[in-house]
């Protein structure tokens, strides 16, 4: 399940579990190039500001939320269950 937030798509995905069921699901039926997007506030913004950026956003495999205010918009457009996906991080 997806939702839009500012015409950008993002992708409802319960845990890591689920987005790893995904992906090997994908990779295990197709044979073409694709890719994973983790989405934050800016990503969001720069999506507003260039089409070209949020057309890869929307033409993704999948586009989870990495922060809390996707979480957020996403419950009060009616999705129970999101879970936060982080992208990469560092850690110290």
């Amino acid at each position: 399940m997806a939702f839009s937030i500012l015409g950008m798509k993002i992708n409802c995905l319960d845990s890591y579990e689920e987005t790893y069921k995904l992906t090997v699901k994908y990779l295990k039926e197709h044979n073409e190039p694709w890719y994973i997007t983790v989405n934050n506030v800016n990503a969001v913004t720069i999506g507003l500001k260039d089409k070209n950026f949020q057309e890869i956003i929307n033409n993704s495999y999948l586009s989870p939320p990495d922060r809390k205010p996707f979480s957020v918009a996403a419950k009060i457009k009616g999705v129970k269950e999101v879970s936060r996906i982080f992208g990469p991080s560092s850690l110290k």
